[in-house]
């Protein structure tokens, strides 16, 4: 390891080739890269890097939401999907390797303090999707009436997805769409999280369940 006491391009940090820079205590610091030991033939790959891709995969598909929800769980160079992508790789993997699956009901699209959705429920009847929630008679209503819905729609059979971006307030206690707007067939997951007006604050996303899209009427 090396100490950089001046640099014409002023700090970097990252990898370039073998090395790598960082800076601590205010530090700028030069290493090489550690030697990684070759995988033997046959052997398996560690859980982690099973896991990942999985994680990665299906967070960069909530990208645009996943950017408001975990906005204030980055950290230093991480960004939201980084914040998710760790968040949700410790609680949501089952199964055993090498045959880790999803589980959809502990996948968090946002972490915030905000209130989250009362009740909220997911169906889907002749034609139409609806979610719907509640307002609690302990929260005001004139404090959280006009935050806005992020409602999310994952086909985990067909691997599409939609988003509905802030178009309904919290105070219309539902959202509807035309079963158009969904590809047929398989499984479909929903979320749901509010924002504030401001944009400052987000909630907890919670998980609505999932229904089988058989056919659009």
């Amino acid at each position: 390891m090396a100490r950089v006491k001046k640099q014409v391009l002023g700090d970097v940090i990252g990898t370039v080739g073998e090395v790598s820079f960082s800076k601590r205590k205010g530090k700028n610091q030069v290493k090489g890269k550690p030697d990684r030991p070759k995988r033997k033939a046959g052997e398996r790959l560690p859980d982690q890097n099973l896991k990942l891709p999985l994680i990665v995969k299906l967070m960069t598909k909530f990208d645009s939401q996943i950017n408001l929800g975990f906005a204030n769980k980055a950290k230093r160079d991480w960004t939201p999907v980084n914040a998710a992508v760790a968040y949700n790789m410790k609680r949501s993997i089952i199964g055993n390797a090498p045959d880790f699956d999803i589980d959809y009901s502990k996948i968090s699209i946002s972490r915030g303090k905000r209130e989250t959705a009362w009740s909220g429920r997911y169906t889907y009847a002749e034609g139409r999707v609806t979610v719907t929630w509640e307002i609690p008679q302990c929260v005001k209503l004139k404090a959280v009436g006009t935050d806005k819905a992020y409602l999310l729609f994952y086909n985990s059979t067909k691997k599409r997805t939609v988003m509905v971006d802030g178009h309904v307030d919290r105070a219309a206690l539902s959202f509807q769409a035309p079963g158009r707007h969904f590809v047929t067939g398989g499984i479909m997951h929903a979320w749901i999280f509010f924002m504030s007006p401001d944009g400052k604050e987000t909630s907890n996303s919670d998980y609505l369940g999932s229904i089988i899209i058989d056919k659009i009427m």
